[in-house]
């Protein structure tokens, strides 16, 4: 009888190591799943931004070189206009 229930204690405690054991690598899994998303989100963010500077210093860089070619048009029409070809 005694041999009876050590069984059945063993049975038991073995269901309950795998039971945590499946708790855990459960646990272990929506971690990283989270973890994976986090770092995905990260690097969209990250993106968006690079999109936004590259833009903007685009913008930047065509504001100044049409300043500087209305700048250059305007010398070459005095220069024009002082050498009587205007």
């Amino acid at each position: 009888m005694e041999q009876n229930k050590t069984g059945k204690y063993l049975k038991y405690a073995i269901g309950e190591i795998l039971l945590v054991v499946i708790g855990i690598l459960i646990a272990l899994s929506i971690n990283n799943w989270n973890e994976e998303r986090k770092t995905n989100s990260k690097e969209t963010m990250l993106l968006k931004e690079m999109v936004n500077s590259i833009d903007n210093d685009l913008s930047n860089f065509k504001n100044f070189y049409w300043q500087r070619l209305k700048v250059k048009k305007n010398g070459l029409d005095s220069l024009n206009h002082y050498c009587g070809k205007g």
